[in-house]
């Protein structure tokens, strides 16, 4: 069996086990397609990400995940949304306390046709609780989370200390005076953008706004039938050295002309002592049918490091969802992204399609095969293979 067939036998084989050895989810902006249009829907963070809330995960356990497999024909929906909750079958907790647990892992072979490279990285180990001191109108939410370093990973620009494993992705104050308006303080993801889980995406990692670059500052929320509008102003991570803290503002305004349709526009603008950084994206969500839909984002980044150039890239990201049946999803994602216009230097383009899975409430697969080509002047590199089997699980 040659390497390229092994890697595609052993990534299915693991897919396999996690199907029957474990029993929503972190939520995708194609679920615009089951009618949900903003993320305060389900999540305590009005953007996405972090915990979920009693809604959501009723919503994941009865409309997104497909029936378990030890289900009856009298096994209700009700029963699976009240079967959703933390431990709801070994303990009834107090309305004041929801805590959470959520870990993803990836394994991934890259180089498939000649020098196939296999990994396993564990993408997110977190814990949270959300503390409802009055339920959707004042809450505390915190979390810990383990990131493993990768070897040879170098310190932040202008850092001395080495990054720790042990980090909190958000730990904040909201206080929501009314449905439509929320204020949050403390350590939140940056607001800007399609905020999607696949960190290594253009839309995330050229914007230097991935998993680990969550920031402290405030936020106003503003949320109407039509209308979403989030301002955002931060002081930087204030675990890291002042010297290398980004602050500035964000700003995300979206509209809703019409059910399943939402386009919007972002801004960003921001500095440090090495780095002064403005972006601006177009984006928008539209659904069709039941639990499909497409996300897109086109984006300009401009970059000043201290004593150089200014460089300014662009990105763009389409990402489709088909629902084939309940919990079962098709996923095509389609990226390009140029690190500077002036320069002429290499475009990159990037093609994945793959399933997605929700077999019983808690459990998230998913299967890929990516390929990224390379554009440079005078030559055209070789398609860069790679399969990508992850797997999401949350308590």
């Amino acid at each position: 069996m040659n390497n390229e067939m092994r890697n595609v036998v052993i990534l299915t084989f693991l897919a396999v086990i996690e199907l029957f050895s474990s029993t929503i989810a972190e939520a995708y902006p194609t679920f615009i397609g089951y009618g949900y249009t903003t993320c305060t829907v389900c999540h305590y963070n009005p953007y996405g990400n972090g915990p979920l809330t009693d809604y959501g995960r009723a919503l994941s356990a009865t409309a997104i995940a497909a029936r378990p497999p030890y289900s009856t024909k009298k096994t209700t929906d009700e029963k699976l949304g009240a079967e959703s909750q933390f431990l709801a079958d070994f303990i009834k907790l107090p309305e004041l306390i929801r805590p959470s647990l959520n870990y993803r892992g990836l394994y991934y072979a890259t180089g498939i046709k000649n020098r196939p490279t296999e990994n396993y990285i564990t993408m997110k180990a977190d814990a949270a609780i959300a503390l409802q001191f009055v339920p959707n109108e004042f809450f505390i939410v915190a979390s810990i989370g383990y990131t493993p370093i990768p070897e040879g990973s170098g310190q932040v620009s202008g850092s001395t200390t080495t990054p720790s494993e042990w980090i909190s992705r958000e730990h904040y104050v909201a206080f929501k005076p009314s449905r439509e308006l929320g204020f949050y303080m403390g350590m939140m993801d940056v607001v800007y953008g399609i905020r999607i889980p696949d960190h290594i995406a253009f839309s995330r990692s050229r914007t230097l706004l991935a998993q680990n670059d969550q920031t402290h500052g405030a936020l106003i929320h503003y949320l109407t039938k039509k209308y979403e509008l989030g301002l955002h102003g931060f002081l930087g991570n204030q675990f890291q050295e002042e010297g290398v803290r980004i602050s500035g503002v964000s700003v995300k305004a979206e509209l809703e002309p019409v059910e399943k349709l939402k386009v919007g526009a972002s801004f960003f603008s921001a500095a440090s002592n090495f780095r002064g950084r403005w972006m601006t994206a177009l984006h928008g969500k539209v659904g069709f049918a039941e639990g499909s839909g497409i996300i897109t984002e086109f984006g300009i980044t401009r970059d000043r490091i201290k004593n150089q150039a200014l460089v300014s890239g662009v990105y763009g990201l389409f990402q489709s969802m088909h629902k084939v049946f309940r919990g079962f999803h098709l996923i095509s994602t389609f990226e390009y992204y140029t690190h500077d216009l002036n320069a002429n230097l290499s475009r990159t383009f990037r093609i994945t399609p793959g399933i997605q899975y929700f077999p019983m409430q808690r459990l998230e697969m998913r299967l890929e095969l990516q390929s990224t080509r390379i554009l440079s002047e005078p030559a055209v590199n070789p398609d860069a293979m790679a399969v990508l089997a992850q797997f999401h699980v949350w308590f």
